[in-house]
């Protein structure tokens, strides 16, 4: 069976009071539970166009750890602090972002203008079809919902949900 990462810390502890060897995936992890002294400030990709303020800095160095750390994680902020540019400094991968259709081409142009190094497609409209040369594919939550059998055959190294609540 599947552990998720998060509760592999517990799960090792556990091992540990049972004289069992630790589970798989925890190494991954361990960098993060033996001196552990902070999040370290990350490298923007050699694609990025841009500066960024220091606390998208910090957003962008969130995001990079967990992502190398295997963990998802939210991004939250007030509405136009950047939140769009932080996530494309730390896209890795082939990513999915999924977003409400009123803001499905904010995030085409904010891709041209921050990252143009990555090839960008739209699955959108009635006749899309799925780019799966493409970097970034940018769709929106009801397409998601109605096409999600054929999102799922490919595998994405990255998935942004864009307002999430939604």
């Amino acid at each position: 069976r599947k552990v998720p990462i998060y509760s592999l810390p517990d799960l090792a502890k556990l091992c540990e009071d049972l004289d069992q060897p630790p589970p798989p995936g925890l190494d991954r992890l361990l960098p993060l539970l033996e001196d552990f002294d902070g999040i370290r400030s990350a490298k923007l990709p050699k694609g990025f166009v841009g500066e960024l303020r220091p606390y998208q800095q910090r957003g962008v160095d969130w995001l990079t750890f967990c992502r190398e750390a295997g963990l998802g994680c939210v991004l939250a902020d007030d509405m136009g602090l950047g939140k769009t540019i932080q996530a494309l400094a730390a896209v890795h991968g082939k990513t999915l972002v999924v977003c409400p259709k009123s803001v499905l081409f904010n995030w085409y142009a904010e891709t041209q203008k921050f990252r143009p190094d990555l090839k960008i497609a739209m699955y959108a409209g009635t006749r899309r079809t799925l780019d799966t040369s493409a970097d970034i594919v940018l769709t929106s939550y009801p397409i998601l919902r109605n096409d999600i059998d054929d999102l799922v055959e490919t595998t994405w190294d990255t998935i942004i949900l864009d307002e999430s609540q939604t």
